[in-house]
């Protein structure tokens, strides 16, 4: 499946703390760490691809901050992956945002939503 997305770019003001929670929440969803900026930004994907989920210091030097209002899904390969999602975000930093649980608005799917440590709005769904 081809994605029109070419990456997702999510700043953080601390990046030790983003790391250790995205490492995370990604690797049930068998998504890892391919590159590091050390002190600037790291990258995720999936084997054989280029960075497509970048967490990053802002590059204009002020703070990040949270979107009202913007949530990025992640797919998840199975109901099991999106309870280790979402139970690995509580455990490394993350917020509850929504239980894993069926979603009525998204046939046939189980999905569950946490904040990131910077209060960014992320989630996990296994479309059956």
């Amino acid at each position: 499946m081809s994605s029109i997305l070419t990456h997702l770019t999510i700043g953080s003001n601390d990046l030790k703390t983003a790391r250790i929670f995205y490492d995370a929440v990604l690797e049930p969803l068998g998504i890892k760490l391919i590159r590091e900026v050390e002190g600037q930004r790291f990258a995720y994907g999936k084997d054989g691809e280029e960075g497509r989920i970048i967490i990053v210091k802002p590059i204009n030097g002020k703070a990040a901050t949270a979107g009202n209002g913007i949530t990025i899904g992640l797919a998840a390969p199975s109901d099991e992956a999106v309870d280790a999602f979402y139970k690995a975000g509580l455990a490394n930093g993350g917020k509850d945002a929504g239980e894993p649980g069926p979603r009525p608005a998204a046939n046939n799917s189980r999905g569950a939503y946490l904040y990131d440590p910077e209060g960014n709005k992320i989630c996990a769904f296994n479309f059956k």
